[in-house]
């Protein structure tokens, strides 16, 4: 038997991007600043060892992209992240 990393991954990202919208919603200055978007994190790339269709992958990694409005956001998300260790 085997562990589907790219499905353990999808899981995990779920929950994460959950904790993060829960944790940095919409700013009450975004529309002062003309942000047409609040806070994302989004998962941008997938990376996974080749092999067939019907092979299972033993490992992946998701690599993505966190956009915060406004910045000062930064210092509370790193606050957040030392907490999920």
């Amino acid at each position: 038997k085997a562990i589907n990393s790219m499905e353990l991954n999808m899981d995990a990202l779920k929950e994460i991007q959950t904790r993060f919208y829960n944790d940095f919603p919409a700013h009450e200055k975004e529309k002062l600043y003309k942000f047409a978007t609040p806070s994302t994190m989004k998962p941008t790339k997938w990376s996974y060892p080749g092999g067939g269709l019907n092979q299972i992958p033993g490992e992946c990694t998701i690599s993505g992209d966190i956009r915060f409005n406004p910045c000062p956001e930064v210092l509370r998300f790193s606050l957040i992240a030392l907490e999920m260790k």
